[in-house]
């Protein structure tokens, strides 16, 4: 999946999978989110981790000066259009 996306441009892929926020917080500082692509994983889409992770997301977006419309070039979401 990973060389699908991006073969030859991927600097770097992170996993969150922890609902420990200072991890998450941690590991995603030092990411320029302007060059970021965030892809949410979600069956509902209201999971509170995933919830609690996006919002951690969005806050470093924010203060690294990118706003909702820049939201569209940034996310991708999965979720079961059921539910979602």
């Amino acid at each position: 999946i990973l060389r699908a996306l991006a073969p030859e441009k991927m600097n770097q892929f992170i996993f969150l999978n922890n609902i420990d926020p200072d991890d998450t917080n941690a590991r995603l500082q030092n990411i320029k989110m302007k060059d970021a692509v965030v892809f949410v994983v979600s069956k509902s889409g209201t999971t509170a981790e995933t919830v609690a992770s996006m919002s951690i997301v969005l806050n470093i977006f924010h203060q690294q000066g990118l706003t909702e419309k820049d939201y569209s070039d940034h996310f991708v979401f999965c979720t079961d259009p059921v539910l979602g």
